[in-house]
């Protein structure tokens, strides 16, 4: 029985994540064309704010980067539309109606004012949504809460389904390319495109790295799980046509080497999430049961009946049900036992402190190391906050976990 878990997290720690952010990039600038407006889309290091104030997700960033471009352009009007209903309409009106004057999108400052409404538990943008409709963000959208709630619900709700989201439908098609996303979503693609992801990609975690630890792995000093909230094939078949269903977990791993390590993405607890009759963003990170899933799964080598066991101790803490302990899942997991979380976001780092209280709730000593990935200052400043060595790149900062015995 393998006793010492790493917690790995993909995007930013194993592979440089370009593809998403040029993604994101992309998909904003072809919404700002259908407005009239050239490209507005920010750089990297702004996108990055999201992740320090734990909006890890793209399908969260993009209608609230949206959201914020449009009460931009519609600052300092004389006249304004009576109301906005949809992107569409509004893009319209926009590009029929130009300003004098395109006004420049202060993104950092919108990105920290939008930031504050987050609960874990939630999808940031549907966050949002409900302090606009609540009347608690009206400083942040002073036009679109008096002319564009409308738009705001057609932007910030069902951003997990490409078939009801037109910011989803679009970053997708970039993401995945307008073949490979028609044939997992069973939709039109938005544009054609090649993916993204194949051409942006860049893999952070060098060769001679990815051998050292599938040796140690093989030597049974440890074992490796791929903890993220990228897309995943689901475990079964699953009629619903939701992003998290997408194989894009598995696409970076093989191009990291790391192919062959368990794998516990937003697609696996999507499932769960599912069978719970539960929201998805209850249970994927910054979730502590996806990160309680992925340390089970890591202990006793199977995925599904550590879900399975997961699912179970969700309904304990949640429901009042019967506390399932530890020996009911397969495999028994020990009693004490150690885990390295490798991440470059808070959220993550969190949900595994989380972890640590439920597993002493179910009679189990769970020792963490936090390990900090990035050489972003406010992302940097996170991390040590919470308690994590902060390293520059992963290959050090494996390095220093295996010196670390």
């Amino acid at each position: 029985m393998n006793q010492r878990i790493f917690l790995l997290d993909v995007d930013g720690v194993l592979i440089q994540a370009s593809g998403y952010r040029q993604s994101v990039r992309a998909t904003l600038n072809s919404i700002a064309a259908q407005m009239g407006l050239g490209e507005v889309a920010p750089e990297e290091d702004t996108i990055a704010i999201f992740e320090a104030q734990g909006i890890t997700c793209e399908w969260d960033m993009i209608p609230m980067l949206v959201a914020a471009l449009v009460e931009t352009q519609l600052t300092g009007r004389d006249e304004l539309p009576e109301f906005l209903c949809a992107l569409v309409d509004t893009c319209d009106w926009l590009s029929t109606h130009p300003a004098p004057q395109p006004k420049p999108v202060d993104w950092s400052r919108w990105i920290h004012a939008m930031g504050r409404f987050q609960q874990v538990g939630s999808a940031p943008a549907e966050t949002l949504l409900h302090a606009c409709q609540q009347g608690e963000a009206r400083d942040v959208f002073p036009i679109l809460s008096q002319v564009g709630l409308y738009l705001l619900e057609d932007l910030l709700t069902h951003t997990r389904q490409p078939s009801l989201s037109r910011t989803t439908h679009l970053f997708q098609t970039f993401v995945l390319g307008d073949d490979r996303f028609a044939h997992a979503m069973g939709i039109p693609a938005a544009v054609t495109t090649p993916s993204y992801l194949v051409r942006h990609d860049l893999p952070l975690l060098r060769p001679e790295t990815a051998q050292i630890l599938l040796a140690a792995e093989a030597r049974r000093q440890l074992r490796m799980v791929a903890y993220t909230a990228r897309p995943s094939a689901p475990m079964g078949w699953l009629p619903d046509k939701m992003a998290i269903f997408t194989p894009e977990a598995e696409m970076a791993l093989e191009q990291v080497g790391l192919g062959s390590i368990v794998l516990v993405g937003s697609g696996q607890m999507g499932e769960a999430a599912i069978a719970l009759d539960e929201s998805a963003d209850r249970l994927t990170k910054p979730s502590a049961y996806h990160a309680l899933a992925a340390i089970a799964a890591g202990l006793v080598g199977s995925r599904k009946a550590a879900i399975e066991w997961m699912g179970r101790v969700f309904c304990f803490v949640e429901r009042a049900e019967p506390n399932p302990g530890l020996h009911t899942l397969v495999g028994k997991l020990p009693k004490a036992f150690t885990v390295d979380i490798f991440e470059d976001s808070p959220s993550g780092m969190r949900a595994g402190l989380q972890a640590v209280t439920l597993f002493a709730q179910l009679g189990a000593e769970m020792r963490l190391h936090l390990w900090g990935v990035t050489d972003h200052p406010e992302k940097s400043a996170a991390l040590a906050a919470l308690g994590a060595q902060v390293s520059p790149e992963i290959n050090l900062a494996v390095q220093q976990a295996l010196a670390n015995e």
